[in-house]
This record gives C-alpha cells, structure tokens and sequence, in this order.
C-alpha cells in the first residue's frame, strides 16, 4: 500500500512541467529555512 503511493507520488513529481517544479523546489526551500530556524530558535 505504501510503496504504491511513494510511487504515484514519484510518477506525478516526474509529470510536473518546469514551472510547477521550480515552484515546489522554492517552496521546499522556504520549508527547510523555516524548520531550521524553528529547531534554531530559544524555546
């Protein structure tokens, strides 16, 4: 069950056209910057 839904999920990353992908490459970006500093950041 989930090997079949890592691989639709791979199939439709490989299916984005380039400007949807820079996009989600962006957003990731943002994502890891925002985790790091929110692991950084005094609690």
């Amino acid at each position: 069950m989930g090997n079949n839904l890592y691989f639709s999920l791979l199939r439709s990353i490989v299916h984005l056209d380039p400007i949807q992908l820079k996009c989600a490459q962006e957003h990731r970006r943002r994502q890891l910057r925002y985790d790091q500093w929110w692991m950084d950041k005094p609690k």
